[in-house]
């Protein structure tokens, strides 16, 4: 089988609080997958591992051939949206001191004041277009 994306002894935490337990799966090119479970038991976890957004401490993610545990740049859209304040913030982060301990540049949609105050530049677009460049975040 052809793989398009391989995650293999995936495993995180938050703090002391293990999310993903040597999580494992393959993906085959075209294939629609629904990721399920109860609230908690690690689907949004298992996603930003997938996604570059969280580093899995061990694990890898492949894409194709090539290992991603180390994207120059990381897209998150609406990384906390479906989060409680505390978690959010420490997903944030997370994420936040990965990419600068990696040089990684991080590129973050969100309509959350509290998650666009982490950002070093703001861009916002209205309509379609970019309106505005800002240097530090102008949603705090």
């Amino acid at each position: 089988m052809t793989t398009a994306l391989e995650a293999r002894d995936v495993v995180s935490s938050f703090g002391e609080t293990p999310a993903l337990r040597g999580a494992s799966m393959t993906l085959a090119p075209g294939e629609i997958v629904a990721v399920m479970g109860p609230s908690g038991s690690g689907k949004s976890t298992l996603l930003h591992c997938l996604a570059g957004i969280l580093v899995p401490q061990p694990g890898q993610i492949r894409f194709g051939n090539r290992r991603v545990s180390r994207p120059s740049v990381l897209f998150a859209d609406e990384p906390t949206g479906s989060l409680d304040p505390l978690t959010g913030e420490q997903v944030m982060d997370l994420m936040v001191d990965s990419a600068r301990a990696e040089g990684a540049t991080v590129v973050v949609v969100t309509h959350e004041a509290r998650v666009g105050a982490y950002a070093e530049r703001t861009i916002i677009v209205r309509d379609g277009e970019v309106t505005s460049l800002a240097t530090g975040s102008v949603l705090s």
